[in-house]
């Protein structure tokens, strides 16, 4: 494999390509050379140089990577070594080339085969880290951040838990540096929210959270204030209310991780891996299987994922777009609240009532004057017509009649009548 021209060398390894930086560390894609050209790629954690200043965190650094590195199984991320150099801090270990269950979780909600051999290999890491021994007794192990970043799969199908007791350095860190890590609070118990002592069953819970996420699409809880929800007395939504093709024997399981008593749930993990293996053998899923789901997916657009290998503790691949949102409705949903409880306590009282002797008749009061209509504009009639003269007429005066004579009758005698 030729060298990278811009890689950083520190110590044995060769650190070719930054795969991620979170709180307390970044992860680096990198080469570790040996004779004869014989050449290793794994990832590199390297602590962000501001964290050497506190020895606490480098201290619970060390020990949490030397507790992991007891860890072989095929369902964890194998840790290979922790090497100082220069002053810095660097742990070698395993690196699974494809993706998150987060960045899957970012297409939709997973198929149910794939989703019941994601949570028999989550149950089945868990029931070995916590039963582990070591040469002085039982280690007692406890993940603390059983997550969907945190379950890597390969594109050879394998589904392998990354980075435990990593959460307790990440914890230490934030105490120390007055900061919060993100994205974790809508998978702890309610025990660990609430800052108390945790054991196995802790990480039940965790694992109850991210099957859930990946039957429904959804978490659960709000992501700001996680289990403390339940905590404070919310029912949880049954999966098959969202998802009606989830077995009932699944979400029994699914549910029963979920008690928000620790009691109430699975003792130990093994008791989690046989419930979950009698609902693998109805829906049978292969590692072929999960190496296609994850070629397929890969091929979709997906929130920050910009190179194609998973580092054991990659953040890159967080979805940050729906916590800003959250955290947007929560300030909005805090300042409403606020702003009634202000208005409520100082609101004036209402005066009180006189007493029965005192009160004085309420005499109606006379109707109002009918309101005049207001003044309307007279209509202005358009101009008449000009008149056409009238021919003038001409009496002619009547000639006057003669008088008439007195005409006396005169009796005429014919002289011839004789």
């Amino acid at each position: 494999m030729p060298r990278p021209a811009r890689a950083l060398k520190r110590g044995p390894y060769r650190l070719l390509e930054c795969l991620g930086r979170g709180g307390m560390a970044e992860v680096w894609r990198a080469q570790s050379e040996g004779p004869s050209g014989f050449v290793r790629t794994l990832a590199v954690k390297r602590i962000l140089p501001h964290l050497l200043e506190h020895p606490g965190v480098v201290e619970l650094f060390k020990r949490e990577a030397t507790s992991s590195a007891l860890l072989h199984h095929r369902n964890v991320v194998q840790v290979f070594e922790l090497v100082e150099a220069g002053g810095e801090y660097l742990l070698a270990m395993e690196l699974v080339e494809g993706s998150d269950l987060a960045t899957l979780l970012a297409a939709g909600p997973l198929p149910l085969g794939f989703t019941v051999a994601v949570g028999l290999a989550i149950a089945r890491a868990l029931a070995y880290a916590h039963t582990l021994r070591g040469s002085d007794g039982p280690l007692l192990l406890v993940h603390r951040d059983v997550s969907p970043s945190n379950v890597l799969v390969g594109l050879d199908g394998a589904i392998k838990l990354s980075d435990f007791g990593i959460a307790k350095v990440q914890a230490h860190v934030s105490a120390v540096t007055q900061s919060k890590v993100r994205g974790k609070t809508a998978y702890m118990s309610p025990e660990q929210g609430a800052g108390e002592r945790i054991d196995a069953r802790s990480d039940l819970f965790s694992l109850g959270v991210t099957l859930y996420e990946a039957l429904t699409g959804a978490r659960p809880f709000d992501a700001l204030m996680g289990a403390l929800t339940l905590r404070a007395g919310a029912v949880v939504a049954p999966p098959r209310a969202t998802n009606p093709e989830i077995p009932p024997e699944l979400e029994a399981v699914v549910l029963r991780l979920l008690a928000h008593d620790p009691e109430a749930r699975f003792a130990t993990a093994d008791e989690v891996v046989a419930a979950l293996d009698a609902i693998a053998r109805a829906h049978w899923w292969t590692d072929g299987d999960t190496a296609r789901l994850v070629a397929e997916r890969r091929r979709r657009p997906a929130p920050s994922s910009a190179t194609g290998a998973t580092p054991a503790t990659a953040t890159a691949t967080k979805r940050r777009g729906p916590l800003l949102l959250l955290v947007a409705a929560a300030v909005m949903a805090a300042l409403v609240v606020l702003g009634i409880v202000i208005a409520r306590t100082f609101r004036s009282p209402a005066p009180p009532a006189p007493p029965a002797s005192q009160v004085v008749p309420t005499v109606p009061s006379p109707p109002p004057p009918p309101t005049p209509p207001p003044p309307t504009t007279p209509a202005v009639a358009p101009p008449a017509p000009p008149e056409r003269p009238r021919p003038i007429s001409v009496k002619r005066p009547r000639p006057k009649k003669a008088p008439r004579e007195d005409l006396r009758k005169v009796e005429v005698r014919d002289p011839f009548a004789d």
